[in-house]
């Protein structure tokens, strides 16, 4: 008669000392295992046999064990199908196996955290600049937390408001404040699509990500009339290029003229010398 169990195989541990959960196949005194993609600490482990075999007290356990008993369910009942058509009558456990994996429709159980999953993520760009970027958010977060692993369930809207907090009291800015929640947002995004964590845990649904208006300076009209009389000594400024950085809605127009839009409303024509300024 064939049964199953939920397993934590001891013997071989990863790179981070975690173990594999298996589901052990037993069938005319043959058995087999099938991996279920899970990785556990032994601390984590209530013990084999059990369809809630993670405690409670491990980050994301109930997560993981909601995983584990919906696919421990779902091959007891398709064990169960393959007994009732006769087929697994005289068959061994690894045909089981084999014929469970080729049609079933599970997902895999996922233990990976959140920091865990975001280095992951972080790693995947090219670009330096935004590598340190993702880093910076989730070195943000475990300072915050006081911890090292960060489940995907505890980063709830309270997490995310109590974030937010942390940060303005710590000296960030709206704007900076707004690249961390868009960071986080992005890596629940991937884990979504990834199939690691549900979209019932996506924390974003009511939480509103502020941003701020970037600091604008603006010059003052005698401001400008001095820039554009002083006589640059360095021939390559003796064109009022400066005023590229001062103003807002810049373009470029016909003539090699420049047109700035101060705060107060003016518009000005920045022109060579020899030209009205107007």
């Amino acid at each position: 008669m064939a049964s199953i169990r939920v397993k934590l195989d001891t013997r071989c541990a990863d790179e981070h000392g975690n173990f594999p959960v298996k589901i052990i196949i037993t069938h005319n005194q043959t058995n087999s295992a099938i991996s279920i993609n899970c990785f556990l600490p032994s601390k984590a482990w209530n013990g084999d046999g059990l369809e809630r075999p993670v405690k409670s007290s491990y980050a994301g356990a109930k997560s993981i064990n909601d995983q584990i008993q919906s696919f421990y369910i779902e091959l007891r009942k398709k064990v169960a199908e393959l007994k009732l058509s006769g087929w697994a009558k005289h068959a061994k456990a690894f045909d089981i196996k084999d014929r469970i994996l080729s049609d079933r429709s599970v997902t895999p159980v996922s233990s990976m955290n959140f920091t865990t999953f975001a280095g992951k993520f972080a790693g995947e760009f090219e670009n330096p600049g935004t590598k340190r970027n993702y880093l910076h958010t989730i070195n943000k977060i475990k300072e915050f937390a006081g911890k090292e692993n960060i489940a995907f369930e505890e980063i709830n809207r309270q997490f995310l408001r109590q974030f937010d907090s942390y940060l303005s009291r710590s000296g960030s800015g709206v704007n900076t404040r707004s690249i961390h929640f868009r960071n986080i947002r992005a890596v629940f995004n991937r884990a979504i699509d990834d199939e690691v964590i549900a979209q019932d845990m996506y924390p974003f649904r009511k939480f509103k990500i502020k941003s701020g208006e970037k600091d604008k300076v603006s010059l003052a009209a005698e401001q400008i009339k001095m820039l554009y009389e002083y006589e640059f000594k360095t021939p390559t400024l003796q064109r009022p290029l400066a005023f590229v950085r001062s103003g807002q809605n810049r373009r470029w127009r016909r003539g090699n003229k420049y047109r700035n839009r101060s705060l107060s409303g003016c518009w000005w024509n920045i022109v060579p010398k020899g030209h009205i300024l107007a």
